[in-house]
């Protein structure tokens, strides 16, 4: 690959384009965003920066720094969803500035890694489309990035006192996610003596200095932790310092897959470079033993291995991963030998394959949550991967193009299209406005809104800016709700397989391939018959 094919900051345009439009064309999701923005909102409307809440009850799931993120900017320009929404994204552009400079210091002999690396990462699907979501793995990988950066120097000597910044990026990632910043960046620094040939210090030494890097870490966690868990009462700090982590590694709370799901979907989280045969070819050519590919091995293999172990698995949990593995990607790419026909034939048939899969999927005989959905996707989205596909091919030439701009850029494309064709969708079945403008009605006139079933207690707090908490409600009988609640509005969720005739004083709007029911208040006891009627449709399913 040529040096000139690929422009110094080009990718950075095509970065905030990509989250520009997916910010714009989709509603925050549930159950994530909408919970994460919502914790957010009640930290900032009851002014407590030290224990996150959500309906007014301590959140142990997930350390503050998103939510002070969050709060900074709301802080800057009032409280805005875009700004909210835009933080994590932000701290994934951040990334990518740190993950060109991670390959910049691992492979110097190899100027244009550093040049493709921001463009590997960007066009590989799992991060174009995880990276714009309003989660807490793109500040994780911001810190682990920081990690790799300060373990690399530390090892070979660019950087002194090494162990005092990797006690703060040791900290941070526990503010950021929790101790899980240890599995991205504990194996690299232990493996130091096998990835580096000449150690800047002596090996007892090194080890010396990383256990005060976790000593210093541990202070800054705990800085926050320990006042967090005393003023949370002792149920949260049990949970905050001891329940998370142990339920997550040894039997999770939710997320639970076997062992070799992370493996079954790596070809997914790659694409479309796991389909791209030159790169492979190039990649095997390359030095095995080079410093720089050892430190990438020593980051990616242990971490893979503990993270497959662990009982809760999700894909985004290997995006900190994902900058280390873009690295190694783009060292295959700029050492790649020209494309044959083969390699046109074999990317093609896998962009048919996708193509054939979108456009028949309408008209499956799917049922369930998700059959309203997609009956409603527009009929030219399954054109989108061979409409990217056309930037592939060189004009006139009958070998594979082997451009890492043009890849990335129809990658762009092809999320471009389907962030606009999944707009309406998506509209139509998250975005929930209608029920939380009047939710929101309610608050203002100091109404009370119970939800059934209560795990939604978390969903409406930022939609419906709510001043106060919502009633769950949960499996309850008919009798016990109107006694729970009989003066409050009732929001309830409810997955059909045809929506009844609603009674005078109740609003529906879709919802997750379900219906949201909103009864006024006074009309859950007015209508106890349809009420019940309801629950019992809900319990038979």
């Amino acid at each position: 690959m040529k040096a000139q094919d690929v422009t110094q900051w080009s990718w950075l345009p095509l970065a905030m384009a990509l989250i520009a439009v997916a910010v714009l064309t989709r509603p925050a999701m549930p159950i994530d965003e909408t919970r994460y923005l919502s914790v957010a909102w009640e930290m900032w409307q009851s002014g407590d920066y030290l224990v996150p809440h959500t309906n007014g009850l301590p959140y142990s799931h997930k350390p503050p720094l998103l939510f002070w993120l969050i709060n900074f900017g709301w802080w800057l320009w009032d409280v805005q969803e875009w700004s909210a929404r835009l933080t994590a994204p932000f701290c994934g552009l951040v990334a990518l500035f740190l993950s060109r400079n991670l390959a910049g210091s691992l492979f110097p002999q190899f100027r244009e890694v550093q040049k493709v690396t921001p463009f590997i990462l960007l066009g590989m699907l799992c991060w174009a489309i995880l990276a714009s979501l309003t989660m807490f793995d793109t500040l994780m990988s911001c810190m682990a990035l920081l990690g790799y950066l300060i373990a690399y120097r530390g090892a070979t000597g660019t950087l002194k006192r090494w162990w005092l910044f990797m006690g703060l990026a040791i900290g941070g990632g526990v503010l950021a996610k929790g101790p899980i910043i240890l599995v991205y960046v504990m194996p690299a620094l232990l493996l130091a003596p096998w990835w580096t040939k000449t150690l800047a210090v002596s090996w007892k030494r090194w080890y010396g200095e990383l256990l005060l890097a976790f000593v210093i870490g541990s202070i800054v966690a705990l800085s926050w932790a320990l006042p967090a868990a005393w003023a949370g009462g002792e149920e949260y700090g049990h949970t905050l310092l001891f329940g998370q982590t142990a339920g997550r590694m040894v039997k999770a709370f939710d997320h639970q897959r076997p062992m070799y799901y992370y493996p079954l979907i790596l070809p997914l989280v790659f694409f479309p470079w796991s389909c791209w045969m030159p790169m492979w070819r190039g990649f095997w050519r390359a030095d095995k033993k080079n410093e720089g590919t050892r430190f990438l091995v020593s980051i990616l293999l242990p971490a893979f291995i503990i993270l497959s172990l662990v009982s809760a698995k999700q894909v985004h949990y290997l995006l900190p991963l994902l900058p280390a593995a873009a690295i190694l990607i783009a060292l295959g790419a700029v050492q790649q030998v020209e494309g044959n026909r083969f390699d046109r034939i074999f990317f093609f048939s896998i962009c048919g394959l996708i193509t054939a899969a979108i456009t028949v999927l309408p008209f499956l005989p799917i049922h369930g949550s998700s059959a309203r959905f997609i009956s409603q996707l527009p009929f030219w989205l399954g054109l989108c991967p061979l409409i990217a596909g056309l930037a592939f091919i060189k004009p006139g030439q009958k070998q594979f193009a082997v451009s890492t701009t043009r890849m990335t850029i129809a990658m762009a494309l092809f999320f471009l299209m389907v962030h606009i064709g999944l707009s309406g969708p998506i509209h139509a079945n998250y975005s929930f406005s209608g029920v939380s403008k009047a939710v929101a009605d309610l608050d203002q006139q100091n109404q009370r809104v119970a939800v059934y079933p209560g795990k939604l207690d978390d969903q409406f707090h930022f939609a419906a800016r709510l001043t106060k908490p919502v009633i769950p409600l949960y499996g309850q009988a008919i009798s016990t709700i109107a006694t729970t609640a009989p003066d409050a509005a009732l929001l309830f969720n409810f997955k059909p397989a045809k929506l009844p005739e609603l009674p005078e004083g109740v609003m529906a709007e879709p919802y997750k391939g379900g219906w949201l029911l909103l009864f006024q208040p006074g009309v859950t006891t007015e209508n106890a018959v349809f009420l019940a009627d309801l629950l019992k449709r809900k319990e038979d399913k």
